[in-house]
């Protein structure tokens, strides 16, 4: 398996149009095999400024910590608006 803590990271790229960006995460066995009742969280970045033309970079970055925990942050790489969960074990 993966050595804990693990972290990966992804850029994301959103319509500048948009006021909102929103992650959703599914929890799937491999590839391609998500379905929607299979979301257990979403990351909401809110209240972004428009951008009239191009494109906006979304920084993804998800730590799966020793405890089980998943710590998930995006942000909006021009502002550097952060919106950030933890997804505790239960």
């Amino acid at each position: 398996g993966t050595p804990l803590p693990a972290r990966r990271q992804h850029t994301l790229q959103a319509p500048g149009r948009l006021s909102s960006v929103c992650l959703e995460l599914y929890e799937s066995e491999g590839k391609n095999s998500a379905k929607e009742e299979d979301k257990f969280a979403q990351v909401v970045l809110q209240d972004l400024d428009k951008k009239e033309n191009g494109l906006r970079d979304i920084l993804a970055v998800l730590t799966m910590k020793r405890d089980g925990s998943l710590h998930v942050t995006c942000t909006d790489q021009e502002t550097g608006k952060c919106e950030a969960i933890s997804i505790e074990v239960t």
